[in-house]
This record gives structure tokens, C-alpha cells and sequence, in this order.
């Protein structure tokens, strides 16, 4: 039994099409995400080693819409 050209052509653009939906399904959600405010623990043993450790921690995105 043999394949028609219209069928593989047919079958060969709609994987192709299905494929790019799926590519562009799972990769914007990656794209559009980020660091949103994400309050982060520090837990330590004592004060002097929490001393050495906290730093403001504000992304450098943030910081780029603060000041638009």
C-alpha cells in the first residue's frame, strides 16, 4: 500500500503545526514569569552569622521598574 504525496505533504505540515503550538504553549509561561516579590527565609544558628547573610534582596528587574 502506498502513500499518497498530498498525504505526507498534509501529515507533514500538521505535525509541523502541532508541534509549533506546543513549543509556544510551554515556552511563554517561562518567558513571562519571573521574580515577583518572593519573600525569602534566612534561618541561622546565631546573630553574627545572620549579620554576615542578610542583604536586601531585590532583583535587578525590580529595580528597573521602580524606576520607570
Amino acid at each position: 500500500m502506498k502513500s499518497t504525496w498530498k498525504f505526507i505533504l498534509t501529515l507533514t505540515v500538521g505535525l509541523t503545526v502541532v508541534l509549533a503550538i506546543m513549543m509556544t504553549a510551554f515556552s511563554l509561561p517561562a518567558v513571562n514569569s519571573g521574580i515577583n516579590n518572593v519573600p525569602i527565609g534566612l534561618l541561622t544558628p546565631n546573630q553574627e552569622s545572620y549579620a554576615k547573610l542578610a542583604k536586601p534582596m531585590i532583583h535587578a528587574c525590580s529595580k528597573s521598574l521602580l524606576h520607570n
